[in-house]
């Protein structure tokens, strides 16, 4: 008897504390949703030591990572993954919040290794591919790169974003041929303005390198006129000039590039060449 309510009073404390566990879950998912971060990892940091639950880390994670705070929501990721089973739908999440945060913090190879494992779980997802191409191409990995954007122009040769990263991406590594015809091609698929500055920039930049400065200076300044804070193509006017060894005219394009918040491509431009 006394052997059986020992059992009621251990199975009641334990339905207890997950229902309490349930309730705190709950009013953290509300205080993400209402974006209130630092009392949703208050409330996080008090249960986690008790309860270190993988949607617990995670959670974690989000607020730290909607914080800005990306190498410990990094890692508060990583905690949630020792738990998580790869079949488990929340195990997509935290990897692909993990990778996320490793890219914004400069961390590409890592970066690369979780968009990697998502793709293999999910080869034909057109986000993890865009995202992948954006990895390999800001790593310089422009052949793998080039290779995951083919394989997303054979799942959805309408998207106009995987236009626009061909052609970018084409540019940055010196195939100006091919970038001058995705860019050609994403254009006769959209009308949105920003879309349109995006392959007009990537296109004038080729039209220099290929058929005529005076023709790339010309498309540029016509994807200023889509897009008038687009740094990119500021940015690429000061090339174009550079290369013509105008050097003030460079530097005037250079500076309305860095003020537009192009501060990491400019600054060694800016400080090689410009007073």
């Amino acid at each position: 008897m006394n052997k059986l309510l020992l059992l009621l009073i251990y199975f009641s404390l334990t339905i207890f504390s997950a229902v309490g566990q349930n309730e705190q879950i709950a009013q953290i998912q509300d205080l993400i949703d209402q974006e209130q971060y630092d009392k949703g990892l208050e409330i996080i940091d008090k249960v986690i030591s008790k309860h270190p639950t993988n949607i617990l880390f995670y959670y974690k994670a989000v607020c730290e990572q909607q914080k800005n705070l990306l190498k410990p929501a990094a890692v508060s990721a990583s905690s949630a993954l020792k738990t998580t089973i790869t079949t488990d739908t929340l195990y997509e999440r935290i990897l692909f919040l993990r990778s996320f945060c490793y890219a914004h913090s400069g961390e590409l190879d890592l970066a690369i290794a979780d968009n990697e494992t998502l793709l293999k779980q999910f080869p034909n997802d057109i986000h993890y591919l865009l995202n992948m191409s954006f990895l390999y191409g800001e790593n310089r990995q422009f052949e793998d790169c080039m290779k995951v954007l083919r394989k997303a122009l054979t799942i959805d040769s309408s998207k106009i974003s995987i236009f626009t990263n061909l052609s970018y991406y084409s540019t940055q590594s010196g195939k100006y041929e091919d970038a001058i015809k995705y860019s050609e091609k994403g254009l006769s698929l959209t009308k949105d303005s920003v879309w349109v500055a995006s392959l007009l920039n990537s296109l004038g930049f080729a039209q220099a390198k290929t058929i005529s400065v005076e023709k790339g200076l010309q498309t540029i300044r016509q994807a200023i006129s889509y897009q008038p804070n687009n740094p990119y193509a500021f940015f690429n006017l000061g090339l174009i000039y550079l290369s013509k060894k105008e050097i003030e005219e460079a530097c005037k394009n250079f500076n309305i590039a860095r003020q537009l918040g192009g501060i990491n491509m400019t600054e060694e431009y800016i400080k090689a060449y410009c007073k």
